[in-house]
């Protein structure tokens, strides 16, 4: 829940409710001047059929995407809109299912992945639609700006009591979103809807406006359904997602929100996927991208229909085959009513102990692309929040009312079963259900009731941000939490930390870690925290904090203080003790570096810090003396050290980095100075994240990018120059990365489409190395470079690859997955690579490239078919390739801990000690303490 400053809240004279729905979107709303104003739902008008629209209770989260004279003129035209871009609704839905490559659905989803560039147009998943294609921010915009023009154009029109018109950017909005959603996905749904054309947007969470849903239908009497000491488990399992809130009633009628559970991608689609692998598995096929995508949808129609009340004994799936006679490519698949409802009951919600072990972490399913959670049983899940909600420490939950809502809920066997396993972990038969509204549309009506509520009218529900935030501090040279903002801080409310005072330092790079936990519920402000367990790291603030005219090193002694914002999320600042100097710290939720990213390892070998002070003395000294004194600057180091160059940790390397960056003039005091300061500041930054405060050290290198090298037309600088861009290039953005990629790529490759680098051009095979490390590149432009590649005749030097294996990478390092080229466009390029590392006798890197652009990822249209995967197996076997690498080709689990000498490989660097990467969309939450 969050608080919107907006002084429209108490002045427009709508309240609108929006719940921005996995599957369906629906809205409510007041209108406050009217003589008793009460929650009306509003059907939004939009297409059923082609040049056909009416009014319905609910909007389809689907966007279709039309080809070109693929429908009759005005097919798409709304009473607002004449030959719109693209189809939101139900038209958009029943159109998408017969062409699913034009569909996007999912987006709510999508918007939770932090493994995809969210803000990058990568929807419909895998799709090759150009310019149509959409961001999940877009896909959401299209949704929410759907509903602004649909009641612009009902209620625009109107006026308030001032006159003014009624149009929905005036309008006080309330837009729900899961309890939990991260902060990322909450600053990214309110950039949708600001997209949309909404100005005054108030996040609410969707259980609890399930909640007041329930309490606007029982404003008069809930308090017969419940008494003090009662509390009620409010379940929302809808299409995409699961969510978990307790609501405790307190003495004297205080309704307060408990605790809210984790991010669970888990919900209908599950169900959906698994109705379609059986289909699949009968058919002894795996089907393409497409028909996967159909079969899908199939399958949903299918299960909503046999877990009805009135449901059929069977239901047959059809999936024709493209291309083929429709009688002859149909295929067809029954699905009985008991074996459906068993999968449901036994697959998602099975009967637990309540001794039953927490849920697995390890990465789940992707079919879709999407990082699904690993474990589809809901109530394991439901079981390991209970644990965690006790009112006090190690005591389990005991709700005693159950809350549905969801479209998965709707089916009242499956309500039944909850109640039943609920009630058999408290030693009773079954828990009350308390009786909602249309489980389709509560959390819109909740929303606008939430909207009331704020106005003063209507009970309210205590209790405000569902999670506790946590900085991460240095106690004696160890990591240490300490909460900022405990769970339930009120909207508003500031939250001060008289003690203990901190040492901030100004005019450097310095970072703050931020943590947060929905599970940890009895941490109170100032309380330190030793243990990491249910506490998951967040993008952490990287800045420079100035004071005064100088920009000397200077400590300020500072207390901390929070409050909540606009998404439901935190603001923090330093307050300087000796001074009114105030320093917000405004935290970069989609920043590049991650604590995600990397895990803490042993730090590898503690060095004193006058051995450090030394050792920058040997450096300074180097780069101010002669050329010539530049070779023995490394070794000079080493010996001051007492450490060799390749047992530096990440920390000392970032500190010689820092002092590199500040003396950047070094380098233009002769070509050899240049040379070896990029060596040494490529070798320390590598890989270009994973260290707090490596945002600020890019963003310091990138003003280098911008002079070029001092000494361009040296061939050595030269090599110098991109070996160091590739060692960082995984911490560039998205732009910076285009930038670079297009600087190299009119370099080495020619007018026709060939590899203008050849034998003896160090430089140039640099800039390869260099273009295949920018992984933020799209999947059509690594395209073009593999074919450029492979076509190129004659041996090829063994780098190349190393080149191949990272353009053509089924999991990348650090990129995004919507960054991966396509199964179905890498596939027919593998022989060619077989065949050269045939001819190269089966080298270690052909057999790493082979290995590397065929792993197993689990995710459908990333992953080459079965006998694609078999020939490349068999090479690698047949050439006694490391078995780590063979594992990985067959076995999803082998992905989850690569070794450090595979990481080595990947990266083409031994990474810095104390650094280990992570796969991306792990369900690994941990942090670098180096």
């Amino acid at each position: 829940m969050s608080n919107s400053a907006a002084a429209t809240d108490f002045l427009s004279r709508y309240i609108i409710g929006i719940d921005l729905g996995t599957t369906n979107c629906s809205v409510h709303f007041v209108d406050s001047e009217a003589e008793q104003p009460h929650i009306t739902p509003f059907p939004v008008v939009q297409l059923t059929a082609a040049g056909e629209w009416s009014p319905e209770a609910l909007l389809p989260s689907f966007c279709y995407l039309p080809g070109e004279s693929e429908l009759p003129p005005k097919a798409l035209d709304l009473p607002w809109a004449k030959n719109p871009p693209h189809a939101v609704g139900r038209f958009a839905r029943d159109q998408g299912a017969l062409v699913p490559e034009r569909l996007v659905f999912s987006a709510k989803s999508w918007l939770a992945h932090a493994g995809v560039d969210r803000l990058k147009p990568i929807l419909p998943w895998g799709g090759e639609l150009g310019p149509q294609m959409r961001s999940p921010v877009q896909a959401s915009a299209a949704y929410l700006q759907h509903i602004c023009r649909a009641w612009d154009h009902q209620h625009g029109k109107n006026r308030d009591r001032d006159g003014n018109p009624c149009l929905i950017a005036d309008q006080q909005i309330i837009v729900t979103v899961p309890a939990s959603f991260d902060e990322s996905a909450r600053e990214l749904t309110l950039r949708a809807a600001k997209e949309a054309g909404m100005k005054h947007i108030t996040l609410i969470e969707e259980p609890l406006a399930a909640f007041y849903a329930w309490l606007d239908s029982h404003q008069q009497s809930w308090q017969k359904n419940l008494a003090a000491g009662d509390a009620v488990l409010v379940m929302d399992v809808g299409g995409g997602t699961t969510d978990f809130t307790l609501v405790r009633i307190e003495k004297d009628a205080v309704i307060r929100r408990h605790a809210v559970g984790d991010h669970l991608l888990l919900g209908g689609d599950n169900m959906d996927m698994a109705l379609a692998r059986q289909a699949e598995s009968a058919w002894k096929t795996r089907l393409p991208q497409r028909q996967w995508s159909m079969l899908c949808q199939e399958c949903r129609r299918a299960k909503e229909k046999l877990l009805a009340d009135d449901a059929p004994d069977s239901i047959v799936v059809q999936l024709a085959a493209p291309g083929s006679a429709v009688l002859a490519g149909m295929k067809t698949h029954r699905f009985a009513r008991e074996d459906v409802r068993k999968l449901v009951s036994d697959g998602f919600f099975p009967a637990l102990p309540v001794d039953s072990p927490p849920p697995e972490r390890r990465q789940g399913i992707q079919e879709l692309g999407l990082p699904y959670a690993a474990d589809a049983a809901v109530t394991r899940h439901l079981l390991h929040f209970l644990k965690h909600a006790g009112e006090e420490a190690g005591q389990v939950a005991r709700p005693t009312h159950i809350l549905f809502n969801g479209g998965v809920m709707i089916p009242s066997a499956v309500r039944e079963r909850v109640r039943a396993i609920v009630g058999g972990w408290q030693g009773r038969d079954t828990v009350p259900e308390l009786a909602g509204t249309d489980f389709s549309l509560a959390v819109s009506q909740g929303a606008a009731y939430y909207g009331m509520v704020r106005r003063g009218q209507g009970i309210r529900v205590k209790g405000g941000i569902a999670r506790a935030y946590y900085l991460q501090v240095e106690q004696q040279g160890h990591p240490q939490l300490i909460c900022v903002m405990p769970r339930d801080t009120d909207e508003g409310q500031v939250r001060r930390l008289p003690e203990p005072v901190f040492q901030l330092r100004a005019n450097q790079p310095v970072s703050f870690p931020l943590f947060a936990s929905a599970t940890r519920l009895h941490d109170q402000l100032g309380d330190r925290v030793d243990d990491f367990a249910e506490i998951s790291a967040l993008p952490p603030l990287q800045a420079v904090m100035k004071y005064g005219k100088g920009s000397e090193h200077t400590l300020l002694s500072v207390v901390l203080s929070a409050c909540l914002n606009e998404l439901g999320t935190l603001d923090l600042w330093c307050e300087a003790v000796d001074s009114s100097h105030r320093f917000p710290l405004a935290f970069d939720l989609r920043g590049n570096s991650t604590p995600d990213d990397a895990t803490a390892a042993p730090r590898g070998v503690t060095v004193a810090e006058e051995r450090i002070a030394a050792a920058m003395q040997e450096l300074q000294r180097g780069f101010a003396g002669a050329p010539t004194a530049l070779s023995a600057v490394t070794k000079a180091m080493e010996n001051a050290l007492d450490i060799p160059r390749a047992d530096w940790n990440a920390a000392l390397c970032r500190r010689i980095a820092d002092e590199l960056l500040r003396n950047h003039a070094w380098r233009t005091t002769t070509a050899q100075h240049e040379a070896r300061w990029l060596n040494l500041l490529g070798f320390c930054l590598r890989p270009g994240f994973g260290v707090a405060g490596d945002d600020w050290r890019l963003r310091e290198c990138w003003k280098l990018w911008l002079q070029g090298p001092a000494a361009a037309k040296n061939a050595q600088i030269q090599a110098d120059w991109w070996i160091c861009w590739r060692r960082i290039a995984p911490g560039l953005r998205s732009g910076q990365q285009d930038q670079i990629a297009g600087a190299i790529t009119r370099a080495v490759v020619s007018k026709d489409e060939k590899n203008a680098v050849h034998k003896g051009q160090p430089a140039g095979l640099e800039q390869w190395r260099c273009l295949a490390a920018l992984e933020h590149l799209s999947a059509q432009s690594k395209l073009r470079l593999l074919q450029v590649l492979l076509q190129n005749s004659g041996r090829w030097p063994e780098p190349f690859f190393w080149i191949i294996a990272r353009l053509a990478a089924r999991r990348p390092f650090h990129g995004p997955q919507n960054a991966v080229v396509p199964a179905g466009k890498w596939e027919p390029l593998l022989p060619e690579l077989l065949s050269r590392a045939h001819r190269d006798n089966g080298c270690r890197p052909a057999l790493f490239a082979i290995a590397n652009s065929c792993r197993l990822t689990g995710i459908r249209g990333i992953d080459l078919g079965a006998a694609a995967r078999k020939q490349a197996t068999a090479f690698l076997d047949k050439h006694q390739a490391p078995a780590e690498w063979l594992a990985m080709l067959n076995d999803i689990q082998a992905q989850h801990e690569p070794s450090r000498a595979f990481q080595t490989e990947l990266m083409g660097d031994e990474l810095p000690l104390g650094l280990v990467i992570n796969n991306p969309g792990t369900d690994d939450t941990s942090s670098t303490q180096s």
